[in-house]
């Protein structure tokens, strides 16, 4: 949950508040990622495509 508030949309927007309003963040996310935790951490689902060409 730590990387939510410092990679990405949500870090942006949470650098410019002060440490209260990052633990109210912190607060309200966390049931979201509760639900996506397993024994290995946090599991968020996600595909990945690759590809490659040659001429």
């Amino acid at each position: 949950m730590t990387e939510a508030l410092t990679i990405g949309p949500l870090a942006r927007a949470a650098a410019e508040l002060d440490d209260a309003a990052r633990k109210s963040i912190r607060a309200r996310i966390k049931p979201l990622f509760d639900r996506y935790r397993t024994p290995y951490g946090i599991t968020l689902p996600a595909a990945v495509w690759l590809a490659s060409a040659r001429k």
